[in-house]
């Protein structure tokens, strides 16, 4: 509350104003009801015995203002202004006494915006605090169940063991790049708090670069891409930190091989009069120009990218642009879709004094020997020539574009099924269509098409719609699961899971193949024996699922929701529903006899009957019917 003339907290501006008082001197309630300024008269009266004013004078008349961002919300508070007894309170007056109170309005305005974007700031200064410490925290917690399992592996490594040497790798292998993923979240973290400094020593940085490069020889060997490295002897050593190159180095080749397809990825280092310049090119998928600024952002992916494996958090990059900024440097790219992309670094020769250690030319290689390993597990080339099939034996198709995940569960499958792997959805597709399996087995997150579109486009094809599909995904929680299952997906897996279940889940999913199938057997059999036409409904008979006309009706081979206009006559089609509603209602036998439309397109009568198909719990899965032709007057089409 603050006065001007008249004391704060006097009779005038009293610090409270209660709106439910019964006789209030100032008509406070009656703005904030109306939001419209309001004249207060005779305030002598009102306030006897008060003065106002150099002169002592008795207050005569006041305007009431709103004070607040918009009129149509409650005023944030209200600006009494004094009435001059010695000018008539005309329309000039009163525009003058209303352009005061805008600018009040605007000022307070102004200050709340302030301190609501005040606000926000601290509020995501605070986000950003807990991410760093949540980052931090899940990276030293992770760490010591890792040391924990990577030190009994090295026993495991041991001639004696009894471990076989598959398994072994296998195990190490995903260990290690689980350390190598939990590394890259510390040092994210240490960089966020400003815990992380360049420890720089003079370094063969010649050398050091064609050593990481090299490491990744077998996985561009393996992707069928050509690497060529060309990093001259530099005229002197450079001070920079060894690790800290290395994992820029290795993360722009790993990501180099992920997103190359054919061609050549090529390093380059170079010497420049201030700095020290390391080029990664590669004859990628490239990177679309509307997310080019988005790169170096932490967990950033871009949508709908042909890659080599769906794996990573998009924190390679954004590791990469952090580093360089760190060794003084910095980091762009250029790139053009379908041509391949060119990220640059550049650092300084000069590092600064107080950050040179004094072990020079130490390698590491520890970050890029992780990373390609990865990368040679990257496979989403493989042989799509099934093995032959044992014929008393089911047929699965496994889509993983992890290659490591996809050897695993052809061995956990392959005792009781004949097991195909692929290794992405296009793939599946292209097999499935060839060779349709008894049950496909798919992971969710996967380049280029993922495996909620596969299901999408699993359903949508007639020869693979009843294909049983069970979905494997690492993303959790009943929004992924329905998500999952709403794509078409007969079941849905969380990883990580029990063996068994998968098994038992694979087994229940066949088995309910096996029944719906036998049922089909025998729907064909009834219509082979008799001379009515024949017809299957879903549960609420939106959807046609099949007809056998027999010649009388036009056959129906893939489900269909428009069967409604497509055969019944319209005048008939009120009664139909009418019937179909009562049956569907009481769960009793559809009865009735209505109009056809015939396979020549004219009208005929006939007698419809269908009954219900109930599962366990009572609820319909399934209508089955017949439609017989009845002696009737015939209308014209």
């Amino acid at each position: 509350m603050a006065a001007v003339g008249t004391p704060a907290g006097g009779p005038l501006a009293p610090h409270t104003a209660l709106l439910s008082w019964r006789r209030p001197k100032w008509p406070v309630a009656e703005l904030v009801a109306t939001g419209e300024p309001v004249l207060a008269t005779d305030l002598a009266h009102a306030f006897r015995g008060v003065t106002v004013g150099a002169d002592g004078e008795e207050p005569g008349s006041a305007m009431l203002f709103p004070l607040g961002e918009t009129p149509a919300r409650a005023p944030a508070g209200v600006l009494i202004l004094g009435v001059s007894p010695r000018l008539p309170l005309d329309e000039t007056y009163r525009h003058f006494l209303g352009l005061v109170a805008a600018q009040a309005t605007a000022a307070l305005t102004d200050a709340v915006h302030r301190r609501r974007q005040s606000d926000r700031i601290d509020q995501l200064a605070e986000l950003d605090r807990a991410k760093t410490q949540l980052l931090s925290t899940v990276s030293h917690e992770l760490r010591t169940p890792l040391t924990l399992l990577l030190a009994p592996l090295d026993d495991l490594a041991a001639p004696e063991s009894e471990l076989p040497a598959h398994l072994r790798e296998q195990v190490d292998v995903a260990a290690r790049r689980l350390l190598g993923m939990v590394e890259t979240l510390l040092d994210f973290s240490q960089i966020e708090a400003g815990r992380l400094r360049a420890r720089s020593e003079p370094t063969d940085l010649a050398q050091l670069t064609e050593d990481i490069a090299s490491t990744f020889r077998g996985a561009a060997d393996h992707a069928g891409i050509t690497l060529e490295v060309d990093c001259p002897p530099l005229s002197a050593p450079v001070p920079v930190d060894p690790e800290m190159w290395e994992k820029i180095v290795a993360n722009l080749l790993s990501n180099a091989v992920k997103f190359t397809f054919a061609g050549t990825i090529t390093v380059t280092l170079r010497e420049l009069p201030q700095h020290i310049q390391v080029t990664v090119c590669d004859t990628g998928v490239g990177i679309p120009e509307d997310e080019l600024p988005k790169v170096f952002t932490r967990f950033h992916r871009a949508p709908a990218t042909r890659s080599r494996t769906h794996d990573g958090a998009g924190i390679g990059l954004a590791l990469v642009h952090d580093l360089a900024r760190l060794l003084h440097g910095r980091v762009k790219v250029r790139s053009t879709v379908g041509e391949g992309s060119e990220f640059t670094v550049w650092v300084t020769r000069k590092q600064p004094r107080a950050t040179v250690g004094a072990q020079p030319g130490r390698v590491h290689r520890a970050t890029a020997a992780a990373l390609a390993e990865a990368a040679e597990n990257w496979d989403t080339h493989t042989d799509d020539t099934p093995a032959p099939a044992q014929p008393d034996r089911a047929r699965l198709l496994v889509v993983d574009d992890n290659r490591d995940m996809r050897d695993y569960l052809t061995r956990l499958l392959s005792p009781n099924w004949h097991v195909h792997a692929v290794g992405d959805a296009q793939q599946t597709l292209e097999s499935a269509r060839r060779n349709p399996p008894d049950l496909i087995v798919a992971d969710v997150m996967m380049p280029e098409m993922d495996g909620l579109e596969l299901a999408h486009r699993l359903r949508a094809d007639p020869a693979l719609r009843e294909v049983p599909l069970i979905m494997l995904s690492a993303r959790a929680g009943d929004e992924a699961t329905v998500e999952g299952l709403t794509a078409g997906a007969d079941d849905y897996l969380v990883k990580p899971f029990a063996p068994s279940e998968l098994v038992a889940r694979i087994a229940a999913q066949l088995e309910r193949r096996r029944v719906r199938e036998t049922g089909d057997r025998r729907f064909r059999a009834l219509v082979a024996a008799t001379f009515d036409a024949v017809y299957r409904m879903n549960p609420d008979w939106s959807e046609m699922r099949g007809l056998d006309g027999r010649g009388f009706i036009a056959d129906t081979t893939a489900p269909s929701h428009s069967w409604l206009d497509s055969y019944i006559a319209p005048p008939d089609q009120p009664g139909l529903l009418a019937a179909i509603d009562e049956a569907v209602r009481t769960k009793s036998v559809f009865d009735t006899v209505h109009r056809v439309r015939r396979a020549d397109g004219t009208l005929g009568w006939t007698h419809s009957r269908a009954v219900p198909l109930c599962d366990d719990h009572g609820e319909i899965v399934e209508w089955v019917g017949t439609a017989t032709e009845v002696p009737g007057p015939v209308a014209e089409p």
